[in-house]
């Protein structure tokens, strides 16, 4: 009757490879931590530093929007 709501008949698609499926057992928490450990399980420093390297030039960006943004919201907040 509706017809976008059918499965198109064929073979699946392959899954993208760019969004791995998540383990069902592991807490979200754990899968977070195994992304900075090699695959023996050790932890990666290369990979820790450049995440808080990449975290810290975020940061450094959207500083001064937000003081912007700080000082219009008192501009336009009734007194």
């Amino acid at each position: 009757m509706f017809p976008y709501n059918q499965r198109p008949l064929g073979p699946r698609r392959p899954r993208n490879p760019f969004f791995p499926v998540q383990h069902v057992n592991k807490p979200s928490s754990q899968i977070f931590f195994d992304y900075f450990k090699t695959n023996d399980g050790h932890w990666d420093f290369d990979k820790i530093s450049q995440s808080i390297g990449q975290v810290n030039k975020i940061v450094k960006q959207a500083d001064p929007l937000v003081k912007q943004m700080a000082s219009i919201v008192k501009k336009v907040r009734p007194k």
